[in-house]
């Protein structure tokens, strides 16, 4: 499965801002575990955060979320998408 957020970056410093781009696999509304949890500068411009990984064929049936957040200067956007193992 392959999931991207593509977001904007806009009035950063020169020097660019870090941003810290999170991941995360939820099942009942508890987190199961982070896909990803990296930190990077970036600068004024459209970025992407790709997400890729296999859903495993022992996973239990059910309605699974992933959470994809990015975090700059005490600010968080998040989105999330959801899946369904049968």
């Amino acid at each position: 499965m392959t999931l991207t957020l593509q977001y904007m970056i806009m009035g950063a410093p020169e020097k660019g801002v870090t941003i810290r781009e999170k991941s995360s696999l939820n099942r009942d509304g508890k987190e199961l575990t982070v896909l990803k949890d990296e930190s990077s500068e970036k600068e004024n411009g459209t970025w992407e955060n790709t997400l890729s990984f296999a859903v495993p064929a022992s996973a239990q049936s059910g309605k699974f979320t992933v959470t994809l957040q990015i975090s700059a200067q005490g600010q968080t956007r998040s989105t999330r998408r959801s899946f369904t193992v049968r």
